[in-house]
């Protein structure tokens, strides 16, 4: 038989192990104020530049359809005379 098992045992590092954080750690928040009220801002004020040029895109074309339709009055109804 052979002699005796030879074990090692594992020792802690010279000075110790570093300390371990048992403190409750908290996540990152993400959504500051600091940061959502400048992005809803800019949203808002994004929204309303949005709006008012559309507003105005619709009333041109709206403007010149009609003014389409008045200019070619004439060639209707002449139209429909004709026939």
């Amino acid at each position: 038989m052979s002699k005796g098992a030879q074990y090692h045992q594992d020792m802690p590092p010279p000075g110790g192990y570093r300390k371990f954080n048992w403190e409750r750690t908290y996540p990152k928040v993400l959504w500051r104020p600091g940061v959502i009220i400048p992005g809803l801002v800019g949203c808002a004020v994004f929204g309303i530049y949005q709006a008012y040029y559309q507003k105005r895109h619709r009333q041109t074309e709206k403007f010149e359809d009609r003014d389409i339709l008045n200019a070619m009055e004439p060639f209707i109804a002449a139209e429909r005379d004709r026939e």
